[in-house]
Parts: C-alpha cells; structure tokens; sequence
C-alpha cells in the first residue's frame, strides 16, 4: 500500500477513528490501524487473494472498536457463510438508513457498539 492509497483509507475511516472511545483520534492508533491494513494487503496479495483494501480497512476497524465478544460473532458470521458474505450484512444494509430498525436486527452482543456499527454499516 501507498502512501496515496493510506491517505484514501484515513480520510474514508477518519469519522469514526476520532469518534470512537477505543481510538479518540489518537495518531499512534491511527497509524497502527494504517500498519495494520498495509500488512494484512500484502499478504493478501502475496497469497493471491483478490481481497479489497477497503474491506481490509472496514474490518480493521471492527476489530479495533468493537469488544472481543462482538468480534467473535462477526467470525463466526463469516465462517458460516459459503460466499463470506453472513446474512445478518445483507439486513443490517438493508436498515442502514433506520437507526431503530438497525439496532433491532443487531446480535445482542453487538447492541453496546450500535452507534459505531450504523456508522461502520455505512462505509463505503
């Protein structure tokens, strides 16, 4: 990853690394966050996965905010689907312009997190 391509995943994920409690916008985070994604590319690439940097990014950043509880649910998601793709997605998306409805469809281990998620929901 560039340093073009670190400033695109800064500025699309900048909202909610000043807003959320576990990174405050704290530079050394930040940075880590950006090490993170770089590393997790290069192996991607290196394996020949055609993995996109900014589902590298939205994930980085999951794990980064959210508990280990709600991480292990987004896991077991994932690992549960054929395509990678866990149908709870498909209905958080389908809610990501209603916060009620959203916080409705969310696991409950993920309920503490809802303001992050309807942010993260709605990364592009």
């Amino acid at each position: 990853v560039n340093l073009l391509s670190d400033f695109t995943i800064a500025d699309r994920i900048a909202p909610l690394l000043a807003s959320s409690k576990s990174v405050e916008g704290n530079p050394r985070i930040v940075k880590r966050m950006l090490n993170v994604i770089s590393m997790r590319n290069m192996i991607a690439s290196a394996r020949r996965m055609p993995v996109d940097l900014k589902l590298i990014a939205k994930m980085a950043l999951f794990e980064r905010c959210c508990k280990s509880t709600a991480i292990s649910i987004l896991y077991n998601e994932i690992n549960a689907t054929a395509d990678g793709k866990p149908e709870l997605f498909r209905q958080l998306e389908a809610v990501k312009n209603d916060l009620e409805a959203f916080e409705e469809k969310l696991p409950k281990d993920w309920k503490e997190h809802k303001t992050f998620l309807f942010d993260w929901i709605n990364l592009e």
